[in-house]
């Protein structure tokens, strides 16, 4: 299930790409994330290894690709779904147009829910990147 969403953030791309590069900033704009963290070494890069978690649940990804201040792929490695995704940056004259982009599959029982996981995890990414600009765009230089 292939989804995304886009919003423009009027910060530089280079802060807006270090936030997001700091994992523990997860739980300040992803909906539900109550831990995150790496598993790997700091900072994260090419093959680190991060957490997220909901409480209750716990995905763990990989990082696939990493070109600082424009790119980072990641995907699960452990967890109830499967699937990678990444954030896009782009450089724009009004500050930075952001991208999460997601390919989730879901397995077992979330499986079950279908077309209403999809609305649900579709509308999720979409607060969830305006929550991004919110923090950002309020938050000092």
């Amino acid at each position: 299930m292939d989804m995304s969403a886009t919003t423009i953030i009027r910060k530089p791309p280079e802060e807006v790409f270090n936030y997001i590069c700091d994992v523990t900033n997860d739980v300040n704009w992803r909906t539900g994330i109550v831990d995150s963290g790496l598993r790997s070494d700091p900072p994260v890069g090419l093959d680190s290894v991060g957490y997220v978690s909901t409480g209750k649940v716990e995905m763990v990804y990989r990082v696939t690709v990493f070109e600082p201040v424009e790119r980072v792929d990641w995907e699960y490695i452990e967890g109830p779904f499967k699937g990678h995704g990444g954030y896009r940056l782009e450089s724009i004259e009004s500050g930075t147009r952001f991208t999460l982009v997601a390919d989730i599959k879901p397995y077992g029982v979330m499986r079950l829910l279908g077309p209403l996981f999809g609305q649900i995890v579709r509308r999720q990414i979409q607060n969830d990147v305006e929550t991004l600009r919110q923090i950002l765009e309020n938050s000092p230089a």
